[in-house]
């Protein structure tokens, strides 16, 4: 199992307690002195050993054990972040209570072999202890097949039941031989339940990692237009900076220059460069990513998922990023949505050519199939096959394909996709 702890791209986990430890080994003498004069000298050297400070030792190390086991018994995760700073308080209390130098620590007054130091380190092993364990605790079984089933997207072909794999890998195999020099968008098409985000999920899988760097872009998480902005290349640059070492700075500067002249007027999305691209500023940030992205070793794959989840403006504002202000070289973008839905959209601001519109939007437009109920029986009959003993099986079919003549069954209107 990989612990988080060896991920470098976490450096606030690791950077950090590796910092506190190099001083530490680098400057112990100066801090020492200063500990001495303003600390140990006035404060700690005038503490004696009594009943009652044993009392206090028991009492915090009793408190912290019992607290920490309820934490275990429960099953709370312990968070990696903190492994470091524990581990270099380990390492100091054990450097000083071993060498009993420059101090001498005090013992208790009943138990001479241990100080009062030593409640420190007995929590910090039992943290690290639970840390540890937190680390390879395995995850809860999944629920037994009675259970509530979820409405999950398919990730591998294998789980493909509609079919869609050949037409993806397909797909796929296209992209896979194509560069171009400005996007190339992709649209997915489906009514509600068809797939969608399953096909995306196994054009993805088919991609050749080693051409492709593929990134998922959520647009229904952010809050408004100017958030949909912010967030798609926040999105890039933290999926793009490790092939570019200027990348992050081109993008992030470009994404706050778009911000602070965001027009809200979007008629502008039918010219190949929008209104927010005018300013000479603008222009000149939008030619320099234009000449960092092709320096990248891979092409770049931007999946955004469930258009139809946005309202009309944040719809809008994707479409300007597919069409105009991330138009950049090398760059494919791979979106799902409503078709009806989105030409809705569209018509509130041009009602004329709202349809053929999309065509200036997707260079392909893939409208995955419609399937009828003798598919779907076909799929309702293996599943419940499964649940419900062999001598039952015989009643099962007679009840799916209850048809009279060439009139569908009772339930048709109500099962429609897979899903339902």
């Amino acid at each position: 199992m990989k612990l988080d702890i060896l991920d470098l791209s976490k450096k606030r986990m690791v950077l950090f307690p590796f910092t506190i430890f190099i001083l530490f080994v680098v400057f112990h003498l100066p801090i020492e002195r200063i500990l001495n004069t303003a600390f140990v000298i006035p404060l700690l050297s005038t503490v004696k050993a009594s009943w009652y400070l044993d009392l206090i030792f028991f009492g915090v190390l009793l408190y912290f054990l019992i607290h920490n086991y309820h934490k275990a018994k429960s099953r709370i995760y312990f968070s990696l972040n903190t492994l470091g700073y524990w581990l270099v308080t380990l390492f100091m209390c054990g450097w000083y209570r071993i060498q009993q130098e420059p101090w001498e620590f005090l013992s208790l007054e009943f138990i001479q072999s241990i100080k009062y130091l030593d409640v420190l380190p007995i929590i910090g092993l039992v943290n690290t202890a639970l840390i540890l364990r937190s680390a390879f605790l395995k995850p809860l079984s999944p629920q037994t097949s009675l259970g509530f089933i979820e409405d999950n997207p398919i990730n591998e072909a294998s789980d493909d039941k509609l079919n869609y794999a050949m037409y993806a890998s397909k797909l796929a195999a296209k992209l896979n031989q194509s560069s171009f020099k400005n996007s190339f968008a992709v649209g997915v098409t489906g009514e509600w339940g068809t797939g969608k985000t399953s096909f995306v999920n196994l054009v993805k899988s088919n991609l050749d990692d080693s051409k492709f760097i593929k990134i998922d872009f959520n647009a229904w998480d952010s809050h408004s237009p100017k958030a949909i902005i912010k967030d798609f290349f926040t999105t890039l640059t933290s999926n793009l900076s490790k092939y570019h070492s200027d990348i992050s700075t081109l993008l992030l500067n470009y994404s706050e220059t778009l911000i602070k002249s965001y027009d809200p007027v979007i008629s502008s999305i039918l010219n190949p460069i929008s209104s927010d691209l005018k300013s000479k500023s603008i222009i000149e940030q939008r030619v320099n990513i234009e000449k960092a992205i092709p320096k990248i070793y891979k092409r770049i794959v931007v999946c955004i998922d469930e258009l139809d989840r946005l309202d009309r403006k944040e719809l809008i504002e994707v479409i300007k990023l597919i069409r105009s202000t991330a138009n950049f070289p090398n760059v494919i973008f791979i979106v799902s949505y409503d078709r009806n839905y989105l030409i809705e959209a569209i018509r509130k601001l041009n009602k004329q050519n709202s349809e053929s519109f999309l065509e200036k939007i997707f260079q392909i437009e893939i409208t995955l199939p419609y399937f009828g109920i003798s598919s779907l029986q076909e799929l309702m009959y293996g599943k419940l096959r499964n649940l419900i003993e062999p001598e039952s099986h015989e009643e099962i079919k007679k009840v799916i394909w209850d048809q009279v003549f060439f009139k569908p069954p009772h339930y048709a209107g109500h099962i429609t996709t897979i899903r339902d």
